[in-house]
């Protein structure tokens, strides 16, 4: 997250409803560590609309002065502002985030310092490659367990 001057960060499944309701997420890793692993709540709004997509997302409201509003569908992280990419890893949608810029030494407002799109495309192409690692790592498991099956 120093990478990208952010707060915290997150990693969450999205969990497919049942019967036709509405898909959920739910919390697998967060950064820093604030007991919220394994909260789930419904999936709406910019959430539910990354999901259908395969681009970076980035939440960054342009406010003049005072307080950043919270961003509804990240309310439980407390994100002001975030980058969100989809991957998929191991069968599943995932989630990845940062939220919350951090003010800079030279200049003490994160408004004035945005996150932007061009972060959301370096987050997504780390992402990219951690999920291509890890299903080369499956690959090479299941490879192993027919050798070793074959083998007995």
């Amino acid at each position: 997250m120093d990478a990208f001057k952010a707060e915290g960060g997150f990693l969450a499944e999205i969990v497919e409803a049942a019967n036709g309701d509405t898909d959920s997420i739910k919390l697998s890793v967060v950064h820093p560590d604030r007991g919220l692993r394994g909260k789930q709540w419904q999936l709406e709004g910019r959430l539910k609309d990354l999901t259908g997509k395969n681009t970076p997302t980035v939440i960054d409201p342009l406010v003049d002065s005072g307080d950043q509003p919270l961003i509804h569908e990240l309310g439980i992280l407390n994100a002001t502002s975030a980058i969100l990419v989809k991957a998929a890893a191991f069968g599943k949608i995932h989630l990845v985030g940062v939220c919350n810029k951090k003010p800079t030494e030279n200049n003490q407002s994160p408004e004035s310092d945005p996150f932007l799109a061009i972060d959301g495309k370096v987050l997504q192409a780390i992402v990219e490659l951690i999920a291509a690692g890890a299903q080369v790592g499956e690959q090479h498991q299941r490879e192993l367990g027919k050798v070793l099956n074959a083998t007995r």
